[in-house]
Protein backbone atom coordinates (compact mmCIF):
# COMPACT_ATOMS: atom_id res chain seq x y z
CA UNK A 1 0.00 0.00 0.00
CA UNK A 2 2.99 1.93 0.19
CA UNK A 3 2.29 3.51 3.68
CA UNK A 4 -1.24 5.23 2.02
CA UNK A 5 -4.24 4.47 4.30
CA UNK A 6 -6.60 2.06 3.50
CA UNK A 7 -9.88 3.06 1.49
CA UNK A 8 -12.78 0.94 1.18
CA UNK A 9 -11.86 -0.31 -2.36
CA UNK A 10 -8.89 -2.06 -0.77
CA UNK A 11 -11.43 -4.52 1.10
CA UNK A 12 -12.40 -7.22 -0.78
CA UNK A 13 -16.08 -7.91 -0.66
CA UNK A 14 -17.92 -6.43 2.64
CA UNK A 15 -20.63 -4.34 0.00
CA UNK A 16 -23.03 -4.43 2.31
CA UNK A 17 -21.30 -3.01 5.16
CA UNK A 18 -19.62 -0.37 3.16
CA UNK A 19 -22.99 1.06 2.23
CA UNK A 20 -23.98 1.23 6.00
CA UNK A 21 -20.72 2.73 7.39
CA UNK A 22 -20.66 5.03 4.52
CA UNK A 23 -24.22 6.53 5.27
CA UNK A 24 -24.38 6.16 8.94
CA UNK A 25 -21.32 8.09 9.25
CA UNK A 26 -22.55 10.82 6.90
CA UNK A 27 -25.69 10.87 8.92
CA UNK A 28 -23.29 11.43 12.21
CA UNK A 29 -21.32 14.24 10.79
CA UNK A 30 -23.57 15.85 8.12
CA UNK A 31 -26.67 18.30 9.23
CA UNK A 32 -27.29 16.78 12.68
CA UNK A 33 -28.93 19.75 14.37
CA UNK A 34 -31.45 19.14 10.94
CA UNK A 35 -31.72 15.47 11.54
CA UNK A 36 -32.54 16.20 15.36
CA UNK A 37 -35.12 18.61 14.25
CA UNK A 38 -37.04 15.99 11.84
CA UNK A 39 -36.75 13.37 14.95
CA UNK A 40 -34.12 11.25 12.22
CA UNK A 41 -32.78 8.48 14.51
CA UNK A 42 -28.50 8.51 14.08
CA UNK A 43 -27.66 5.29 15.46
CA UNK A 44 -24.38 5.54 18.09
CA UNK A 45 -22.65 3.28 16.63
CA UNK A 46 -22.02 -0.01 14.34
CA UNK A 47 -20.86 -3.11 15.53
CA UNK A 48 -19.36 -5.13 12.55
CA UNK A 49 -19.66 -9.01 13.29
CA UNK A 50 -18.53 -12.42 11.74
CA UNK A 51 -16.30 -15.52 11.62
CA UNK A 52 -12.77 -14.92 12.31
CA UNK A 53 -10.47 -13.70 9.32
CA UNK A 54 -13.63 -12.48 6.95
CA UNK A 55 -11.85 -8.61 7.26
CA UNK A 56 -14.10 -6.90 10.00
CA UNK A 57 -11.09 -5.38 11.53
CA UNK A 58 -9.76 -4.14 8.02
CA UNK A 59 -12.96 -2.62 6.67
CA UNK A 60 -13.17 -0.60 10.32
CA UNK A 61 -9.58 0.73 10.10
CA UNK A 62 -10.05 1.38 6.61
CA UNK A 63 -12.48 4.07 7.64
CA UNK A 64 -10.19 6.73 8.32
CA UNK A 65 -8.42 6.71 4.82
CA UNK A 66 -11.97 6.41 3.39
CA UNK A 67 -13.34 9.88 5.12
CA UNK A 68 -10.10 11.41 5.19
CA UNK A 69 -11.28 14.27 3.18
CA UNK A 70 -13.83 15.20 6.07
CA UNK A 71 -11.08 17.52 8.47
CA UNK A 72 -13.82 17.61 11.44
CA UNK A 73 -14.05 13.79 12.40
CA UNK A 74 -10.92 12.12 14.31
CA UNK A 75 -10.29 8.53 14.32
CA UNK A 76 -9.32 6.72 17.37
CA UNK A 77 -8.66 3.03 16.96
CA UNK A 78 -8.60 1.44 20.30
CA UNK A 79 -7.46 -2.15 21.29
CA UNK A 80 -10.59 -3.72 23.18
CA UNK A 81 -7.37 -4.50 26.07
CA UNK A 82 -6.92 -0.82 26.48
CA UNK A 83 -9.79 -0.44 29.15
CA UNK A 84 -9.27 -3.36 30.69
CA UNK A 85 -7.92 -2.61 34.31
CA UNK A 86 -6.67 -5.10 37.22
CA UNK A 87 -8.53 -3.10 40.26
CA UNK A 88 -12.00 -2.08 41.05
CA UNK A 89 -12.28 1.14 39.62
CA UNK A 90 -9.51 1.54 37.73
CA UNK A 91 -11.50 0.59 34.01
CA UNK A 92 -14.26 3.65 35.29
CA UNK A 93 -11.23 6.05 35.34
CA UNK A 94 -9.80 4.86 32.33
CA UNK A 95 -12.98 5.23 30.36
CA UNK A 96 -13.46 8.76 31.88
CA UNK A 97 -10.12 9.68 30.97
CA UNK A 98 -10.28 9.29 27.61
CA UNK A 99 -13.98 10.77 27.24
CA UNK A 100 -12.77 13.71 28.59
CA UNK A 101 -9.81 14.20 26.52
CA UNK A 102 -12.02 13.32 22.99
CA UNK A 103 -14.59 16.01 24.63
CA UNK A 104 -11.67 18.56 24.96
CA UNK A 105 -10.79 18.65 20.97
CA UNK A 106 -13.34 20.39 18.41
CA UNK A 107 -13.80 17.42 16.14
CA UNK A 108 -16.20 14.71 16.30
CA UNK A 109 -15.05 11.37 17.35
CA UNK A 110 -14.95 8.08 15.76
CA UNK A 111 -14.02 5.29 17.81
CA UNK A 112 -12.58 2.10 16.49
CA UNK A 113 -12.56 -0.58 18.64
CA UNK A 114 -11.46 -4.27 17.49
CA UNK A 115 -12.59 -7.45 19.86
CA UNK A 116 -15.17 -4.71 21.38
CA UNK A 117 -17.05 -7.80 23.05
CA UNK A 118 -14.54 -7.37 25.92
CA UNK A 119 -15.51 -4.01 26.16
CA UNK A 120 -18.94 -4.50 25.87
CA UNK A 121 -19.68 -7.95 27.88
CA UNK A 122 -23.25 -8.98 28.77
CA UNK A 123 -23.01 -8.63 32.74
CA UNK A 124 -25.75 -11.00 32.71
CA UNK A 125 -23.35 -13.67 31.79
CA UNK A 126 -20.37 -12.74 33.83
CA UNK A 127 -19.38 -12.77 37.72
CA UNK A 128 -16.53 -10.66 37.13
CA UNK A 129 -16.85 -7.17 39.14
CA UNK A 130 -14.10 -5.91 36.60
CA UNK A 131 -16.40 -7.10 33.79
CA UNK A 132 -19.71 -5.74 35.41
CA UNK A 133 -17.86 -2.38 35.88
CA UNK A 134 -16.62 -1.68 32.29
CA UNK A 135 -19.69 -2.51 30.35
CA UNK A 136 -21.42 -0.12 33.56
CA UNK A 137 -18.78 1.94 32.54
CA UNK A 138 -19.65 1.78 28.82
CA UNK A 139 -23.72 2.13 29.62
CA UNK A 140 -23.42 5.43 31.49
CA UNK A 141 -21.82 7.19 28.64
CA UNK A 142 -24.47 6.00 26.44
CA UNK A 143 -26.71 7.30 28.98
CA UNK A 144 -25.56 10.80 28.67
CA UNK A 145 -25.66 10.67 25.04
CA UNK A 146 -22.37 11.56 24.37
CA UNK A 147 -22.35 8.79 21.91
CA UNK A 148 -24.21 9.40 18.95
CA UNK A 149 -23.45 13.72 19.23
CA UNK A 150 -20.31 13.89 19.59
CA UNK A 151 -18.82 10.60 19.38
CA UNK A 152 -19.25 7.32 17.19
CA UNK A 153 -18.23 3.71 17.62
CA UNK A 154 -17.39 0.97 15.23
CA UNK A 155 -16.80 -2.33 16.56
CA UNK A 156 -16.07 -5.41 15.33
CA UNK A 157 -16.76 -8.79 17.39
CA UNK A 158 -16.38 -12.70 16.60
CA UNK A 159 -19.09 -13.22 19.40
CA UNK A 160 -21.99 -11.28 18.96
CA UNK A 161 -23.89 -13.14 21.04
CA UNK A 162 -21.80 -11.92 23.97
CA UNK A 163 -22.32 -8.42 24.22
CA UNK A 164 -24.84 -6.60 26.76
CA UNK A 165 -28.44 -6.34 25.69
CA UNK A 166 -28.15 -2.64 25.92
CA UNK A 167 -25.49 -2.02 23.15
CA UNK A 168 -27.70 -4.10 20.78
CA UNK A 169 -30.77 -1.57 21.11
CA UNK A 170 -28.52 1.31 20.82
CA UNK A 171 -25.99 -0.09 17.51
CA UNK A 172 -26.82 -1.31 14.49
CA UNK A 173 -25.26 -4.58 13.78
CA UNK A 174 -24.08 -5.52 10.92
CA UNK A 175 -23.12 -8.87 9.55
CA UNK A 176 -20.15 -9.74 7.50
CA UNK A 177 -20.16 -12.82 5.40
CA UNK A 178 -17.27 -15.35 4.16
CA UNK A 179 -16.31 -14.32 0.81
CA UNK A 180 -18.12 -15.61 -2.09
CA UNK A 181 -16.36 -17.51 -5.35
CA UNK A 182 -15.82 -14.06 -6.78
CA UNK A 183 -14.68 -12.31 -4.27
CA UNK A 184 -12.35 -15.60 -3.41
CA UNK A 185 -11.25 -15.14 -7.07
CA UNK A 186 -9.83 -11.36 -6.36
CA UNK A 187 -8.30 -13.01 -2.68
CA UNK A 188 -6.47 -15.13 -4.68
CA UNK A 189 -5.30 -12.76 -7.05
CA UNK A 190 -4.19 -10.21 -4.70
CA UNK A 191 -2.41 -13.07 -2.52
CA UNK A 192 -0.48 -14.44 -5.89
CA UNK A 193 -0.08 -11.82 -7.91
CA UNK A 194 3.87 -11.16 -7.65
CA UNK A 195 4.08 -14.77 -7.25
CA UNK A 196 1.98 -16.73 -9.58
CA UNK A 197 1.71 -16.54 -13.79
CA UNK A 198 -1.71 -17.62 -14.84
CA UNK A 199 -5.16 -16.19 -16.40
CA UNK A 200 -8.29 -15.73 -14.64
CA UNK A 201 -9.78 -19.26 -15.46
CA UNK A 202 -7.02 -20.80 -13.40
CA UNK A 203 -8.01 -18.81 -10.24
CA UNK A 204 -11.62 -19.51 -10.79
CA UNK A 205 -11.17 -23.12 -10.43
CA UNK A 206 -8.72 -22.85 -7.56
CA UNK A 207 -11.49 -20.93 -6.21
CA UNK A 208 -13.85 -23.80 -6.63
CA UNK A 209 -11.85 -25.31 -3.85
CA UNK A 210 -11.78 -22.73 -1.21
CA UNK A 211 -15.27 -22.76 -0.05
CA UNK A 212 -15.04 -21.09 3.87
CA UNK A 213 -11.94 -19.87 2.82
CA UNK A 214 -11.28 -16.02 4.69
CA UNK A 215 -8.67 -13.73 3.56
CA UNK A 216 -6.62 -14.92 6.50
CA UNK A 217 -6.59 -18.29 4.71
CA UNK A 218 -5.31 -16.79 1.56
CA UNK A 219 -2.61 -15.53 3.20
CA UNK A 220 -1.37 -18.39 4.72
CA UNK A 221 -2.09 -20.28 1.51
CA UNK A 222 0.78 -17.43 -0.18
CA UNK A 223 3.22 -18.46 2.88
CA UNK A 224 2.64 -21.98 2.14
CA UNK A 225 3.61 -21.50 -1.47
CA UNK A 226 6.85 -19.52 -0.34
CA UNK A 227 8.46 -22.25 1.87
CA UNK A 228 7.20 -25.00 -0.68
CA UNK A 229 9.02 -22.86 -4.03
CA UNK A 230 11.41 -19.98 -3.02
CA UNK A 231 11.06 -17.65 -5.63
CA UNK A 232 14.29 -15.77 -6.14
CA UNK A 233 15.01 -12.76 -8.68
CA UNK A 234 11.10 -12.03 -9.74
CA UNK A 235 10.52 -15.48 -10.94
CA UNK A 236 7.17 -16.67 -10.77
CA UNK A 237 4.92 -20.33 -10.74
CA UNK A 238 3.59 -21.34 -13.58
CA UNK A 239 -0.22 -21.94 -13.40
CA UNK A 240 -0.24 -23.62 -16.29
CA UNK A 241 1.84 -25.85 -15.05
CA UNK A 242 -0.08 -29.10 -13.99
CA UNK A 243 2.48 -30.18 -11.44
CA UNK A 244 1.83 -26.67 -9.91
CA UNK A 245 -1.81 -26.93 -10.13
CA UNK A 246 -1.70 -30.32 -7.97
CA UNK A 247 0.29 -28.98 -5.72
CA UNK A 248 -1.86 -25.63 -4.80
CA UNK A 249 -4.95 -27.82 -4.54
CA UNK A 250 -3.25 -30.04 -2.16
CA UNK A 251 -2.32 -27.09 -0.35
CA UNK A 252 -5.69 -25.32 -0.02
CA UNK A 253 -7.19 -28.87 1.08
CA UNK A 254 -4.28 -29.16 3.68
CA UNK A 255 -5.13 -25.96 5.23
CA UNK A 256 -8.91 -27.01 5.03
CA UNK A 257 -8.11 -30.02 7.01
CA UNK A 258 -6.34 -28.11 9.59
CA UNK A 259 -9.19 -25.95 10.66
CA UNK A 260 -11.04 -28.68 11.17
CA UNK A 261 -11.54 -27.72 14.24
CA UNK A 262 -13.35 -24.33 13.16
CA UNK A 263 -15.84 -26.33 10.72
CA UNK A 264 -18.88 -26.20 13.39
CA UNK A 265 -17.84 -22.42 13.92
CA UNK A 266 -18.01 -21.42 10.50
CA UNK A 267 -21.30 -23.75 10.07
CA UNK A 268 -22.89 -22.50 12.71
CA UNK A 269 -22.56 -18.74 11.79
CA UNK A 270 -23.71 -19.44 8.30
CA UNK A 271 -26.74 -21.23 9.37
CA UNK A 272 -27.87 -18.26 11.58
CA UNK A 273 -26.68 -15.50 9.52
CA UNK A 274 -25.64 -16.04 6.10
CA UNK A 275 -29.31 -16.83 4.52
CA UNK A 276 -30.37 -15.22 1.53
CA UNK A 277 -34.07 -14.03 2.59
CA UNK A 278 -32.92 -13.27 6.38
CA UNK A 279 -33.82 -10.30 7.90
CA UNK A 280 -31.79 -8.95 10.77
CA UNK A 281 -32.84 -6.68 14.05
CA UNK A 282 -30.62 -4.27 15.44
CA UNK A 283 -29.36 -7.39 17.83
CA UNK A 284 -27.99 -8.92 14.19
CA UNK A 285 -30.79 -12.00 15.37
CA UNK A 286 -32.40 -13.91 12.48
CA UNK A 287 -36.06 -12.83 12.42
CA UNK A 288 -36.88 -13.97 8.99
Amino acid sequence: MNNRKLIFKDVIGCDYAKDILNKRLRLFYENKERHKKMNIKIDLGIILFGFPGVGKSELAKSCPGEFSSNKDLYFDEIDGSYFMGGIVGSSTKKIKNWLDNRMKIDLDTVMIIDECETLFKNTNKTNSVLTQERTNAFKRILDINVIGSKIFVIGTTNRPYDIDPAFHRRFKFVYIPMPNEQERVLHLKRAFLDIVDGDDLKLQILSKHTEDYTGDDFNELRTELFYKYPLNNGSKLDLNNSKVQIDLIDDILKCKSRKTSLNKGIKDFKNKYDKPDSIWDDAGIVVK
